[in-house]
């Protein structure tokens, strides 16, 4: 089953995707409301998917994805 992680900072959106996601089987293994948590969740569940929103406080989709995008660097370096 496929997995994810969903950031939004508005609380429905979260609800009304979790809901969506639930009926195409995807497996919702947190959420979280900016960009900052999302990657700390990334780092701790490292999902198949995350859904998010772009303009959240606490980093941006932007700067979270790159931020997310760091932590592979070290992985990639070691295969």
């Amino acid at each position: 089953m496929v997995n994810c992680i969903l950031i939004d900072d508005d609380p429905d959106i979260v609800e009304i995707f979790s809901e969506l996601l639930h009926v195409i089987g995807i497996d919702i293994l947190a959420t979280g409301n900016d960009g900052k948590s999302a990657v700390e969740l990334y780092k701790k569940h490292t999902p198949d998917l995350i859904l998010t929103d772009l303009q959240m406080p606490r980093y941006d989709g932007d700067t979270m994805l790159l931020k997310i995008s760091q932590t592979w660097i070290p992985m990639l370096n070691s295969l």
